[in-house]
């Protein structure tokens, strides 16, 4: 959600393309979807929320119930650029064995049983990212009147060290593009930046934390 000076939130285009995947969906189908989704589809009779946030009396309960939930339903709504941890839940217990991608956007993702069909919408998620999302190394934030805030690097021979490292950024399996402003004050043969872009595959272990007395919630680690 977008928001105004006044504080009051107010739709942007991520939110927009939410709309549009919503508008997909039958209003007599049975959907899962995570927690900040759910109000959407809250007044459906068969309208399930990721059991992320409920607790559970017994700690083995917890990938049983995420489990009935995925068989009851025909469709699975999921953001994973604002819940990635519940898209990584989701994708541990193998959902594109029985669902197929029907649309995505932005980041948001519609899945639905026994399709295996091209996407009938897509909208390419595009993230930017500025000074604030880099861990520098060897650089400084300077000002400039048409960049903005760049970072600038002194580059020397004997200096090679790395500029900077990040963002680390939780991405969905799929081809994306990079690119980057670069700004050199002359001309030269030699190699301007050399970038490294490293994957890390999602690896992940499920933990009830908790206690018999106050019950368990399952942690990702």
């Amino acid at each position: 959600m977008g928001q105004n000076l006044s504080g009051y939130q107010f739709p942007d285009d991520h939110d927009n393309n939410l709309h549009k995947i919503l508008d997909l969906i039958p209003s007599n189908a049975s959907i899962l979807t995570q927690n900040d989704i759910f109000p959407h589809i809250s007044g459906r009779r068969n309208a399930y929320v990721f059991p992320f946030s409920s607790t559970f009396e017994n700690p083995t309960d917890f990938i049983p119930t995420l489990r009935t939930y995925i068989s009851e339903v025909e469709y699975i709504l999921i953001d994973w650029s604002s819940d990635p941890i519940t898209s990584i839940f989701l994708f541990e217990l193998n959902v594109t064995e029985q669902f197929g991608l029907l649309a995505e956007a932005d980041g948001t993702l519609l899945l639905k049983r026994d399709y295996f069909g091209s996407p009938i919408l897509f909208v390419a998620y595009t993230k930017i990212f500025n000074v604030h999302d880099l861990l520098l190394v060897n650089g400084q934030v300077v000002k400039d009147e048409k960049s903005g805030n760049p970072v600038l690097h002194h580059s020397t021979l004997d200096n090679i060290d790395d500029f900077w490292y990040g963002p680390g950024f939780f991405l969905s399996s799929g081809h994306y593009f990079v690119d980057y402003s670069i700004k050199i004050s002359g001309s030269t043969d030699l190699n301007i930046l050399q970038l490294a872009i490293i994957e890390w595959p999602a690896v992940t272990n499920i933990e009830m934390s908790g206690s018999q007395s106050m019950w368990f919630v399952p942690k990702l680690l």
